[in-house]
């Protein structure tokens, strides 16, 4: 004979299974950008997709709002933040979100809603809400380009492109105990990304092709690979223990395991400027398993 506790065993693994195929069954995905278009790549089937055309800007960093479903993107050359609704979008739209001057990258804090973007020009970080609201300066450091944020730890990293100032900083989220983490100079980072795999720093300097990484208060910094590109390395993302880097007209993917290796996983007509890893999420059937896991013992005493 079964007992209840048997019973609740049982059912629980078997939606703990169902869950898991689900997720299996989730494509991945890197969402890039070239000059007035971005676009998807699967990255299980290589089939290639537009998402948006007609931008009329370059897009140098793209950043997704995993709970709203909204892709947030920076239009260097229309001076705005905007967004688009992914991975669905109805009729190929998007809609402006802030005012901005020259923005280069974009972050999101997923915490306290907000969205976060350098300006090239002013070297001032701002942020909003997720729809626009409530902008605000963070701070202004000359001149600014990269930008990743560390949710986990509420820090904010920024490179800065001065003429004698090239490094790697970071900040609190509104702005304070700023510190310089890395003299970099001659070199600009065009791409910064968070490592929560191995709790590193990763970085990509733009005129020699260098990806980097460090401790996140700049110590122990290692040389991961080099594009051997000389002033065409944008953007970088990292998920698990691959990065996956904006080179040219190229997109590669640098695993880093025993050892370090790199490919070339699409080739594009145009530069490649930035790139993001998306992969979509199952949180509504977990929480629909936790649930099941705390009423379930209940229903079934009623056995």
């Amino acid at each position: 004979m079964i007992t209840n506790m048997q019973w609740y065993k049982l059912v629980f693994n078997q939606l703990m299974i169902i869950v898991c195929l689900i997720s299996e069954g989730f494509p991945n995905k890197l969402i890039f950008s070239i000059t007035s278009t971005i676009k998807e790549i699967n990255l299980d089937t290589e089939e290639i997709s537009d998402i948006l055309t007609d931008i009329e800007s370059n897009v140098h960093s793209m950043d997704y709002d995993y709970t709203n479903k909204y892709m947030y993107f920076a239009r260097e050359d229309k001076d705005d933040i905007s967004r688009f609704r992914y991975p669905e979008n109805p009729g190929n739209s998007y809609t402006k979100v802030s005012d901005a001057d020259n923005p280069i990258s974009v972050a999101i804090d997923p915490v306290y809603n907000h969205v976060y973007w350098t300006e090239r020009n002013t070297g001032k970080i701002y942020r909003c809400d997720f729809d626009g609201t409530n902008k605000r300066e963070i701070l202004n450091d000359g001149k600014v380009y990269a930008l990743a944020l560390d949710h986990k730890k509420r820090w904010l990293y920024y490179s800065t492109n001065d003429i004698l100032n090239k490094s790697i900083k970071r900040s609190r989220l509104d702005g304070s105990d700023d510190q310089t983490l890395a003299n970099v100079y001659p070199q600009l980072v065009t791409g910064l990304s968070i490592d929560f795999k191995e709790d590193r720093l990763v970085w990509m300097e733009h005129g020699n092709g260098d990806l980097k990484s460090s401790n996140f208060d700049g110590t122990d910094v290692i040389k991961i690979f080099s594009t051997n590109t000389i002033k065409a390395n944008g953007e970088i993302s990292v998920h698990g223990s691959t990065t996956y880097c904006a080179n040219d007209r190229n997109i590669l993917s640098v695993e880093v395991l025993a050892k370090t290796t790199a490919k070339v996983i699409h080739t594009d007509s145009g530069r490649i400027l930035g790139v993001f890893y998306y992969k979509e999420k199952v949180s509504l059937c977990l929480e629909n398993v936790i649930h099941t896991s705390v009423v379930l013992p209940e229903f079934l005493h009623l056995l």
